[in-house]
């Protein structure tokens, strides 16, 4: 008998199938880890959207308390309530912020919604504290490139801004968020229930 004896302390190396299988688990427990860590961001970036809505929606109410009205142009004429007989233009000292005042294609409510809530006329500026969901966007319209900031949902995208639904009985302007799929409108975030959607 020719048996072969171990010598102690010296093991035996893995099996390619003992490998594979380490290799198998700690696939598996990666997916389940980036999936888990992709909900939470979804989540959050919703959440953050929501949040920024609530925050604008309180910010136009203060504007509408000031001004009788929701900023959609760029220059719209009320009564000046001091004078009775000469008109002011809302937008005189806001259209400095807002690059070009008008005619910044698909761009320009959304502009023109952060320039009237951060101008500093009446109790302006309306949105308070600072605003970290919003950047400086380029965009071109008739051949001209401009520059505008707008606010951004927590995907980095610009919020689409519009009037209310007529009808409705809502008179708070729509605010629009394109959601986690840019390209489908069935999961854009929406400061109230509508059906039609801000997107073209």
């Amino acid at each position: 008998m020719n048996a072969a004896v171990r010598r102690p302390g010296a093991g035996r190396g893995f099996t390619l199938v003992e490998l594979l299988t380490v290799v198998a688990i700690i696939a598996i427990l990666m997916a389940l880890v980036a999936g888990a860590f992709t909900a939470v961001r979804g989540s959050y970036q919703r959440t953050a959207t929501i949040e920024l809505f609530r925050a604008i929606e309180a910010a136009l109410q203060n504007y509408y308390n000031d001004w009788g009205m929701y900023p959609y142009k760029a220059a719209v004429e009320i009564a000046d309530p001091s004078k009775s007989s000469r008109k002011i233009q809302i937008m005189d000292t806001v259209a400095v912020s807002l690059n070009p005042a008008a005619g910044a294609g698909d761009i320009e409510l959304p502009a023109l919604l952060y320039a009237a809530l951060n101008a500093r006329v009446r109790s302006g500026p309306y949105m308070g504290g600072s605003t970290p969901l919003a950047k400086e966007v380029k965009t071109t319209s008739s051949g001209r490139t401009y520059t505008c900031m707008v606010f951004v949902d927590g995907w980095d995208r610009p919020i689409l801004y519009g009037p209310p639904v007529s009808g409705s009985g809502i008179t708070m302007p729509r605010l629009e968020s394109k959601g986690v799929n840019e390209t489908d409108k069935e999961d854009n975030v929406k400061n109230y229930n509508y059906t039609d959607s801000l997107e073209p």
